[in-house]
C-alpha cells in the first residue's frame, strides 16, 4: 500500500538531482567560452599614429633684402638730419638700379646717446658718463619682384653693393651699449631677426593645399603599410602648425622652408633662403582599429 508513493518520491529525487547536475555542468562551460572572446577583442583593438609631410616646390616671385645704416654725430639734430639724408641717398641709388618692381620701407629706427669713459672717475656708472654724441641705426627692407627667379640673386647682390658703398651693411644692427657700440641683433622690440635675404611667393595658398593633400596621402600610405586595406573604426587628421615651438619637425623638412613666424606686415608666411621656394605641410594621422 505504501510502495507506490515511495517509488514516486524516489523518482522525483532522481529527476531533480539530474537537472541540477546538468545546470552546474553548463555554468563553467559558458564562462570558459566568454574569456577567449574578450581576450580576442583586446588583441584586435589598436591605435596607430603617423606623420605625413608634403612639399611643393615653386620658383620665387621676389626677394627681400634687409639693410641697416649706422652713423654717429655730435648733436642729436645733426644725427637726425644726416640719417634722413642718407636714407634719401640710399633709396635714390637703389631705384636707379632699375630692378623690376621695387619697394623700400623702414622697419626699425634707433637713437642712442653715446658716452665716453672718464679717466678721472673710473668707478662712475656708465649711464652717468658724459654724453659726447648720438648714434642712429635705421633698418630697411628692399623688396624686388617682377624679375625672373634666376635673376633674383643677382638683383639682391646689386642692392647689397649699393648699401656697402654708402656705409650700410646687410642684416640688422642694434644699439645696445652706452658707449655707442653696435652689433648684429633682432629687429624692433622682441621680434626675431629677419633673414638678411629671403625669397618669397605672394599667394602660395593653392600650393599649400597641394602640399597638404600630399601630406595626407603619405600619412595614409604609412598606415596601409601596417594594416593593409583594413578600414579603421575611427580616423583623425590634424594639421601640424609648424609655427609652434614644440611642433614635431621631420628631418626631411628643410628648416628654411617651414611656415616660420616672421614679423607681422613685413614678410610673406612662406619664405626661403633660395630662389626655389618650398611650400611644406605636415599632418598627424591617428587611426583606431
Amino acid at each position: 500500500m505504501y510502495r507506490r508513493p515511495a517509488v514516486a518520491l524516489l523518482g522525483l529525487i532522481y529527476l531533480v538531482s539530474g537537472v541540477w547536475g546538468q545546470g552546474a555542468g553548463r555554468a563553467p562551460e559558458s564562462k570558459s567560452d566568454a574569456a577567449p572572446k574578450s581576450e580576442e577583442r583586446r588583441k584586435t583593438s589598436a591605435t596607430v599614429e603617423v606623420q605625413g609631410v608634403g612639399v611643393v616646390r615653386l620658383p620665387a616671385e621676389g626677394v627681400r633684402i634687409v639693410i641697416t645704416s649706422h652713423l654717429r654725430m655730435p648733436r642729436i639734430k645733426e644725427a637726425l638730419e644726416e640719417d634722413a639724408r642718407l636714407a634719401a641717398k640710399l633709396e635714390q641709388a637703389w631705384r636707379q638700379l632699375g630692378l623690376g618692381n621695387m619697394q623700400i620701407r623702414t622697419i626699425d629706427q634707433q637713437f642712442q646717446a653715446v658716452r665716453t669713459p672718464d679717466p678721472n672717475q673710473p668707478a662712475l656708472d656708465l649711464h652717468d658718463l658724459p654724453v659726447v654724441g648720438y648714434s642712429v641705426c635705421r633698418s630697411y627692407i628692399v623688396e624686388i619682384s617682377d624679375v625672373p627667379a634666376e635673376q633674383l640673386p643677382e638683383a639682391a647682390a646689386k642692392v647689397q653693393k649699393v648699401a656697402l658703398e654708402h656705409g650700410a651693411v646687410l642684416g640688422t644692427l642694434v644699439l645696445n651699449h652706452p658707449l655707442g657700440n653696435v652689433m648684429p641683433g633682432p629687429g624692433a622690440g622682441d621680434s626675431p631677426a629677419p633673414s638678411p635675404i629671403t625669397y618669397f611667393r605672394r599667394n602660395p595658398e593653392e600650393a599649400y593645399q597641394q602640399a597638404l593633400k600630399q601630406a595626407k596621402d603619405n600619412a595614409w600610405k604609412k598606415v596601409q603599410a601596417l594594416y593593409g586595406d583594413a578600414v579603421p573604426l575611427r580616423m583623425t587628421i590634424q594639421e601640424v602648425n609648424l609655427t609652434s615651438p614644440d611642433a614635431p619637425i621631420s628631418s626631411a623638412v628643410p628648416q628654411f622652408a617651414l611656415r616660420a613666424p616672421l614679423p607681422a606686415g613685413q614678410f610673406s608666411r612662406f619664405a626661403s633662403a633660395a630662389p626655389e621656394v618650398e611650400i611644406v605641410a605636415v599632418v598627424r594621422l591617428i587611426c583606431e582599429y
